[in-house]
């Protein structure tokens, strides 16, 4: 089966060629701030390459705002720092490409660690925008 016939049909795309957003995946850690409470900080583990395929959007208004969520599915290739199975990527991980952040919701391994594909969730409102009118 050719890449583009499993792409189609909702196969992993493994191959590395489709491979052509270069996104940095960021760890969060844990410090005390000079409250003591606990202060979640966001650094840049690495970038890699991967494939980004939009799998929902979703658009509402509500609370005088419109509010718009993307679920968008994500492929890469195998590395240790980001196995779901070795890192908890729901909580420790994020991913950023052209300016917006993905929280990821999910991670599986696909095949025998031949990648990795995360589920996301990309958030925007209106509401900086309008505070700038």
């Amino acid at each position: 089966m050719s890449v583009a016939q499993q792409v189609l049909v909702g196969k992993p795309r493994t191959a590395s060629g489709l491979r052509d957003k270069l996104v940095t995946i960021e760890q969060m850690t844990k410090s005390k701030g000079a409250s003591g409470f606990p202060v979640e900080t966001w650094t840049t583990l690495r970038t890699a390459y991967m494939s980004k395929l939009d799998v929902r959007a979703d658009e509402r208004f509500t609370a005088n705002q419109t509010s718009a969520a993307i679920e968008t599915q994500w492929h890469t290739d195998y590395a240790t720092d980001i196995d779901p199975d070795v890192v908890n990527v729901q909580t420790k991980r994020r991913l950023v490409w052209s300016g917006r952040t993905y929280d990821i919701l999910s991670g599986a391994i696909i095949g025998n660690k031949q990648g990795v594909e995360f589920v996301t969730l990309a958030k925007s409102d209106d509401s900086d925008e309008e505070d700038e009118a």
